[in-house]
């Protein structure tokens, strides 16, 4: 869920995004903002030698300072109508993720921020690669890199994954409570300024019957917001 604009912040309250890149768990995957991509030495500091770029037109893949055959764009939208996009493209991306990783390769998956687009991709990976429920999966992610946001269209081009491209169970019951729990998510890393944790999200959602929007603003009266 993408909570209103009256329930966030300024940007000066809760200070930029994460700029650095953060190693996901167990793998040679890090997920990071656009900068690093564009910054030779700290790839170099990182042991990155591959990129991956989900960007649209004109967000600078001609930066991106790796080159030729070790840098990959992703032509993706940031908006919740890229769904079909996002969907297209995420199989063969996570193929390009799964060979550099058969390769012993350390790769960089980035977008503007590392926040959704890259973040979706590399969730998809993780699935794939290691097996896991997507929302073991996302947590994973999230566990990296807190700030990580999947617009409501990427996640379910993410259910949509799970199902055709690495075999889970994805019926209407199952879908609804992983679309809750990641709503948890969306509000743990939307109002993280608050300090509001996965557990209290949780606590929210269920006593708001699931309403995200309305169990963000119940967590903010609370804390006296």
């Amino acid at each position: 869920c993408q909570l209103p604009s009256s329930l966030w912040p300024t940007v000066a309250a809760m200070g930029d995004p994460q700029k650095e890149a953060q190693l996901i768990p167990g793998s040679r995957l890090y997920l990071g903002p656009r900068q690093v991509a564009h910054d030779a030495q700290r790839l170099q500091k990182l042991g990155v030698t591959k990129v991956m770029s989900v960007l649209a037109e004109d967000q600078g893949f001609d930066q991106v300072a790796v080159e030729g055959d070790n840098k990959v764009w992703v032509h993706v939208e940031d908006s919740v109508e890229a769904e079909d996009d996002m969907a297209r493209e995420l199989p063969s991306a996570v193929e390009q993720l799964v060979r550099w990783d058969a390769e012993a390769a350390t790769t960089l998956v980035h977008c503007q921020s590392g926040i959704s687009r890259s973040a979706t991709v590399a969730i998809a990976f993780i699935m794939k690669r290691y097996g896991l429920p997507l929302m073991e999966a996302f947590g994973k992610v999230h566990t990296s890199r807190p700030c990580i946001c999947p617009n409501d269209g990427f996640f379910r081009s993410l259910q949509n994954f799970a199902e055709t491209e690495c075999g889970q169970q994805m019926d209407q019951d199952k879908r609804t409570a992983d679309t809750q729990e990641y709503n948890a998510y969306q509000i743990t890393s939307q109002l993280a300024w608050a300090a509001v944790t996965l557990k209290d999200a949780r606590n929210a959602l269920q006593q708001a019957n699931g309403d995200p929007v309305l169990a963000a603003s119940n967590l903010l009266q609370a804390a006296g917001m």
